[in-house]
């Protein structure tokens, strides 16, 4: 959302998943798939269940390393659950990316035209390294 000018922070950190990936709304990704395929597909071929699950888990880990930090808890406590977060975000992003290679490029391929698929995937490599 934007407002005067200027995007507002995403304030609900699950706010970025409950777009068209996961609960079908289209637009929160900012991907060009957006919600539903044809046929009432989903434009997104992970484990909605497991992908959710992990996230509410990554949540609620970082509701309870701000409660640490609000409570001034030891810093390499704080830095372990921070890196014990990375893992599960690490995991989940990898599903969601492991179930879009093997449905949206496999089929971007088999269609002859995976062009567009091969790019995103080349700019979000940029991105990751």
């Amino acid at each position: 959302d934007i407002v005067d000018g200027k995007r507002k922070p995403i304030t609900d950190p699950m706010a970025v998943y409950s777009g068209c990936y996961i609960r079908g709304r289209s637009g929160a990704c900012g991907c060009g798939d957006r919600g539903r395929l044809s046929g009432g597909e989903r434009a997104v071929k992970a484990d909605h269940e497991q992908v959710c699950r992990l996230l509410k888990t990554a949540r609620g880990q970082i509701d309870g390393i701000l409660k640490m930090v609000e409570e001034d808890r030891y810093c390499l406590d704080v830095s372990a659950q921070l890196m014990a977060t990375q893992s599960i975000l690490k995991k989940t992003n990898g599903l969601v990316l492991r179930a879009h290679m093997d449905g949206c490029v496999r089929q971007a391929v088999a269609d002859g035209d995976p062009e567009k698929k091969l790019d995103e995937l080349a700019a979000l490599l940029d991105k990751l390294l």
